[in-house]
């Protein structure tokens, strides 16, 4: 998506909206009776798992982050010195990120490797594709080596293609070489579909190619890379408009199709990035109530089944216009709540504050569980693992580093979700979403989503269930074959609203200050099958443990 819009008026907006943050929607004590009152008499949702066979390994890529050189790495570095800061790294190392994507999104297609080499002190600077702003590349390669080490992670290093070229690509891959750093996942450019010959802005003319040239031009990139390492995959980038609206300009809606018919070589995957909703651009939505950011909510979940839809479709595209690279796995390299974009320094700052909501988790839930659900699909990587204002996962804060309530869903599913998936089914009741922004109206979506998944050894079963239910509790019934459990332990994330955030708030719209929105011990008992009430604008994460009389499985720890 176009981040730079999303995030160029937010500096501006701060100066003003900080004064607001703790001038926070009121209500807490009567949602909290109503959250119990629900509680009493939760309507009914069925959820049964088949722990006698694993469906497929879980791909641990599929929890990457998505990080920018821009403003010292989003915040991973101080910022009056070059070292990672310690207190970031202490709360992203239990996460255990597989793969971090380096240089940005936008940025990427500008960036040149070679002025964030060498000394800190004595490296080059670029100019900021978004504001125009120039800035040294303080987060370069050793910083983001430093934090591959640190993390255990690998990187996705997007190459330069909206001003670079294959050779430029090539030198960069030595020198990481040079260094002793594995460079395995590469792709080509980041969302050249989106420009123009025409367009103006960041994503516009400045870095437009023909999808025919991109096709030929692909190949020599991958070419290029694998010379310097055999096996590095290459992914080619690609985008479908399915949604409410076109987000490509019209002059190049076809750009991915024509891109597509011209390939003549081999892809070793597709990048997309068809994960965010609502998207909201004429300021038309409301956030000023409960019932108005409700409806908005029920969308932003709905966007969850149209990124379903758009992932179906892409397959069947590549499959029919590049029959060579039918099977290619698909990766999302960019995803997360994207709530709108405006002039407006007001309106701005409140998408920027919604994103920071246990709405926004419970829509990055969404997305996981679309993920997984997905065999194709091997890597994702989410937007951004810090920021200064947007939720990412931590947020930096005038009251400090804040854990989002993103972060903590992050922490369930990496240290409370196995590596074997399992076959899940769900009944439950279904809500319905008016259209809003880019996402269309849907109809009967469920409430209840759930998936789950069983250790190497077969002694572990863990599953997480997310009610998006923004007033019904569920009364969910788990019934698993071929697995008795013998402990059973529980862990919700909730809050009384779906607006409240960790931290303080940039406008009213949301609900701060209360307890922080983090995993606390809920009650569930042994039994299969195992009843447990999940309460609305909820995660629940449980994990059973069963005697080890069970043959261990062939699969693999998680990674």
């Amino acid at each position: 998506m176009r981040r730079a819009a999303f995030l160029l008026p937010i500096l501006v907006v701060l100066g003003s909206s900080c004064d607001r943050s703790q001038a926070a929607a009121t209500g807490t004590e009567s949602a909290e009776t109503r959250l119990e009152a629900l509680r009493a008499t939760p309507e009914r949702a069925t959820v049964a798992i088949d722990a006698t066979r694993v469906l497929r390994p879980v791909s641990p890529l599929l929890f990457g982050m998505h990080i920018e050189w821009v403003e010292n790495g989003n915040g991973l570095l101080e910022a009056d010195r070059p070292v990672l800061r310690p207190e970031v790294l202490g709360l992203l190392t239990p996460l255990r990120v597989p793969a971090f994507r380096f240089p940005g999104g936008i940025h990427a297609d500008y960036y040149d490797w070679s002025l964030g080499v060498g000394d800190s002190g004595h490296r080059g600077s670029s100019r900021n594709a978004f504001n125009g702003q120039s800035l040294a590349h303080r987060f370069g390669t050793p910083e983001l080596l430093a934090l591959l080490k640190a993390t255990g992670g690998e990187a996705l290093l997007t190459a330069n293609y909206g001003t670079g070229s294959a050779e430029q690509a090539s030198a960069w891959a030595k020198h990481l070489r040079s260094q002793g750093a594995p460079a395995r996942l590469w792709e080509v450019g980041n969302e050249i579909y989106l420009s123009g010959p025409s367009a103006n802005g960041p994503n516009g003319k400045a870095i437009y190619h023909r999808p025919e040239d991109y096709a030929r031009d692909f190949a020599r990139y991958r070419s290029a890379l694998r010379s310097v390492f055999p096996d590095a995959l290459v992914g080619a980038i690609a985008h479908l408009d399915t949604g409410a609206f076109p987000l490509a300009p019209a002059e190049n809606r076809d750009w991915t199709r024509r891109m597509l018919k011209a390939l003549e070589g081999p892809v070793d995957f597709l990048a997309v990035h068809n994960a965010y909703a609502p998207v909201l651009l004429d300021d038309t939505a409301s956030f000023a109530d409960e019932r108005s950011r409700g409806e908005i909510y029920r969308s932003l979940y709905a966007g969850a089944a149209e990124t379903r839809e758009n992932l179906d479709e892409v397959e069947e595209t590549l499959a029919r216009l590049s029959p060579m690279n039918a099977s290619v796995p698909i990766a999302v390299t960019e995803f997360g709540p994207l709530f709108g974009v405006s002039s407006k320094q007001d309106q701005h700052a409140i998408y920027v504050d919604q994103s920071r909501t246990l709405a926004a988790a419970l829509y990055v839930a969404s997305l996981l569980d679309v993920f997984l659900g997905e065999p194709r699909l091997f890597l994702a990587c989410y937007t951004n693992p810090i920021h200064r204002w947007y939720g990412s996962l931590l947020t930096d804060t005038e009251a400090g580093l804040v854990r989002t309530p993103t972060y903590h869903l992050y922490s369930l599913y990496r240290s409370r979700f196995e590596t074997g998936l399992l076959t899940t089914t769900v009944t439950s009741p279904t809500f319905d979403a008016p259209e809003k922004g880019i996402v269309k109206a849907h109809r009967g979506l469920p409430d209840l989503i759930a998936r789950a998944s069983l250790s190497g050894n077969g002694r572990r079963l863990t599953a997480l269930l997310v009610n998006r239910s923004l007033d019904r509790s569920l009364r969910a019934t788990v019934s698993v074959a071929g697995f008795a459990p013998r402990s059973v332990d529980c862990l919700i994330l909730t809050a009384p609203s779906p607006a409240s955030i960790n931290g303080p708030g940039l406008t009213p719209t949301t609900q701060a200050g209360g307890e922080e929105i983090a995993p606390k011990p809920w009650p569930c008992a042994v039994g299969n099958p195992l009843e447990v009430d999940v309460p609305p604008n909820a995660i629940l994460s449980f994990v059973a443990e069963r005697q080890p009389t069970v043959k261990a499985s062939t699969f693999p720890s998680i990674q």
